[in-house]
């Protein structure tokens, strides 16, 4: 058996073992909205697609069978609840997110969202005044600027992202509490239009998956909450809405290109966007084991514990050390297939803490998860609860790319949605509870 068919049926047992890890766990615990069972999903979905779809690009297992591995521990802990004697929580009607409080917010960081986004354009020197050709030359040269460092983010930027990203959240949440499909169709258009337009605007497609993720988790959560399940029709419309997001991805795409671009240069882009963080990562972790065979060599870098996790925390803290625009300088390049300097939430973990390390930070944050969660489905309802749970699928998603706790607005994002639900949770309580015996008003 030769080197690369050897490759490939090791790379084929990893991929099995995630698929059998997650059918496992939904099997035992139950729901798919638990924290292991999701991670587990998420992962087997994330590396066996990208590997079935570049299935001649060549690929080393040893990088899939360590994130099987972090799998596993992620998902250990996940045995010490008893999750299916956990009965469905159905929420008492005040604590639904049918308020007016909440579409009041919605609709204000809709209107802060085109305000800040126009202004920070303004403050890069781009116009305002643009026709639909126009986009794709603004977009293009906006990445350039951010390529370059000439970006200028700032405080208007983070009130931009905040307010955008809130806005997601936020109709996620309200969205099941409406009946009539064109009031839920105006909340979706209110909640995604925004991150629409900074991803088409400033080439911006971090920010628009960071608010599907939320947008999405709003509506997970929502269903969670209220006891309910999703119906046919409702995967009908998950499905359309994943068709609209691809549709609105690869038009962002193509605004990136260059003129004059073929039918292959646009392929090879749409799988170095999706589907080579996989395959950057195993290249990664073979040369970090010094295993036999590698693409390219990597840096290694002398920052301090937890930086390439927690980046955004050593930045509220003003330690900030210099990073390359894309995080790091090496790029994967497999000619014909993709081009990539993404490499997955692994390899800051295994630069943070080893990896040994990494597999203890998967336990730890597996227990956590886990726990919050289960708090969340049995005691009484907080706000700080729900967060956690929204901070979580964020955690999930964007490993893919990288640990969602470098991004620069995350901290602020998740004390402005925690502010808005604590918010409501006490105005809407005071309407339909007595304080002094806790008992709901007719």
């Amino acid at each position: 058996m030769d080197f690369i068919n050897e490759n490939k049926l090791y790379t084929l047992l990893a991929i099995l073992s995630l698929i059998a890890q997650a059918y496992t766990l939904i099997k035992i615990n139950g729901a798919v909205s638990i924290p292991s069972n999701f991670f587990a999903l998420f992962w087997s979905l994330a590396v066996s697609i990208p590997v079935l779809l570049l299935s001649q690009a060549e690929l080393d297992p040893h990088g899939i069978a360590f994130i099987s591995l972090c799998v596993f521990f992620f998902s250990l802990p996940s045995f010490i609840f008893r999750w299916r004697k956990v009965a469905k929580k159905i929420l008492p009607f005040c604590y639904k997110f049918d308020s007016h409080f909440l579409k009041l917010i919605l609709v204000l960081c809709f209107v802060f969202s085109f305000l800040f986004s126009s202004i920070q354009l303004y403050l890069n020197n781009f116009s305002l005044f643009m026709t639909p050709l126009d986009i794709p030359r603004q977009s293009n040269q906006f990445a350039v600027y951010r390529n370059q460092g000439l970006y200028q983010y700032g405080l208007i930027g983070q009130i931009s992202t905040m307010v955008t990203l809130a806005a997601a959240t936020i109709g996620g949440l309200i969205l099941n509490t409406e009946v009539k499909i064109k009031r839920q169709f105006l909340i979706a258009f209110l909640a995604l239009l925004p991150c629409v337009f900074v991803m088409l605007t400033q080439s911006s497609k971090i920010y628009f998956f960071n608010g599907i993720i939320l947008f999405s988790g709003g509506i997970f959560a929502h269903s969670i909450l209220a006891g309910t399940q999703f119906s046919k029709k409702k995967w009908l419309g998950i499905l359309l809405f994943i068709l609209l997001i691809a549709v609105l991805f690869l038009l962002s795409t193509f605004f990136r290109l260059e003129p004059g671009f073929n039918a292959l240069i646009f392929l090879k882009t749409i799988n170095s966007y999706l589907f080579s963080e996989i395959y950057a990562f195993s290249d990664f972790f073979c040369y970090h084991i010094e295993c036999n065979k590698y693409w390219q060599t990597y840096a290694k870098y002398d920052y301090p514990i937890g930086y390439f996790t927690f980046k955004s925390l050593y930045d509220w803290l003003s330690y900030s050390y210099p990073l390359p625009a894309g995080i790091y300088a090496e790029s994967l390049n497999y000619p014909a297939y993709f081009e990539s300097n993404l490499y997955t939430i692994f390899r800051g973990l295994i630069y943070d803490f080893g990896v040994y390390g990494t597999l203890v930070f998967m336990f730890l944050s597996g227990l956590l998860f886990n726990f919050f969660y289960y708090r969340l489905i049995t005691k009484e309802f907080t706000p700080a609860m729900l967060v956690i749970y929204l901070t979580f699928l964020m955690y999930t998603c964007m490993g893919y790319l990288s640990s969602v706790f470098m991004s620069r607005y995350l901290l602020i994002l998740i004390a402005f949605i925690y502010a808005i639900l604590w918010a409501n949770h006490v105005l809407y309580t005071k309407k339909c509870f007595d304080f002094f015996d806790g008992k709901a008003k007719k």
